[in-house]
């Protein structure tokens, strides 16, 4: 469904930050783990086909920092079309 839209963001982390985080939030098994991750998209397919990638495995700080880049750079993404003038 990539035709639908102008640009692709992935946040994404490691699996081992996943497993990590999935253990401490819902207490689940690693093989209940493994199962969600493997039914999921492959992390090197999401990086090929991204415009732009958020790396959701450092602090909370930075990770705000990459989204308020981002959300500017889309408003300014937004401004442009509606004015159909673009550098």
């Amino acid at each position: 469904m990539s035709h639908l839209v102008d640009r692709i963001l992935v946040v994404d982390c490691s699996v081992q930050t996943q497993i990590k985080r999935l253990k401490k939030r819902d207490n689940m098994t690693l093989e209940s783990i493994q199962s969600i991750i493997n039914s999921q998209v492959s992390q090197a397919f999401r990086k090929a086909h991204t415009n732009d990638l958020i790396d959701n495995s450092e602090t909370n700080d930075r990770l705000a920092e990459q989204i308020k880049k981002l959300h500017n750079f889309y408003l300014s993404l937004s401004t442009c079309q509606d004015k159909r003038v673009c550098e």
